[in-house]
């Protein structure tokens, strides 16, 4: 190699590096002075931002303010604080296949914030981002994962090994018992009705 061909090369290497910085100094400029009637990305771009939030184990309060300032609004201020899960939601009802209402969505909602429980993936009905008020498969399926990820608080003490997808007291007390500031021991006396799909007598 000639020292004039290594001289070429680096005065080529230079003037790129020159351009692309200049590129990139006018589109940092541009976009700081253009104006924001949308927001720049495709859905398709935005969709892999979640899903690499949810991946990570992003609450869902954090996921739905990255979704809106991606879409050019504003998100919601903060965190409120002692939430179950991330959700700031303390369940109570008994829940299973077939069930409709609110207690279900932020089901699917505590479900989806940790990636081993989630529904699915967008845009799959219950998956991060868009949950639903239908219990349905899916959402027994995650609940399943629940019940045997934490098996030894939420089937042992009932006499199971294996999750059932009914989302009842023994499931509902762990999950309200993983918020620090939530108060509940995770014990549930009172209630005789079970995770087993309704079977009385077990508190899963």
């Amino acid at each position: 190699m000639s020292i004039d061909n290594i001289s070429n090369k680096t005065v080529t290497a230079k003037v790129a590096t020159a351009f692309v910085v200049g590129a990139m100094t006018i589109a940092v400029a541009f976009a700081f002075t253009a104006p924001k009637a949308h927001a720049a990305l495709t859905e398709g771009q935005i969709d892999a931002i979640l899903t690499l939030l949810n991946s990570f184990g992003a609450d869902t309060a954090t996921v739905s303010n990255v979704e809106t300032s991606l879409r050019g609004g504003a998100p919601s201020g903060g965190s409120t604080g002692g939430t179950t899960g991330g959700t700031g939601f303390t369940f109570t009802q008994n829940l299973t296949l077939g069930d409709t209402g609110n207690e279900v969505m932020e089901l699917q909602k505590f479900l989806n914030s940790d990636p081993s429980t989630q529904l699915g993936t967008a845009p799959d009905a219950g998956s991060p981002g868009n949950e639903t008020s239908y219990f349905g498969p899916r959402t027994k399926a995650a609940v399943i994962k629940f019940q045997n990820k934490y098996t030894a608080s939420v089937l042992t003490p009932v006499g199971l090994s294996v999750g059932t997808g009914f989302w009842g007291p023994s499931s509902r007390a762990h999950a309200n018992s993983m918020s620090p500031s939530s108060g509940d021991t995770g014990g549930d006396t009172g209630d005789t009705g079970g995770d087993t799909g309704g079977t009385v007598g077990t508190g899963l």
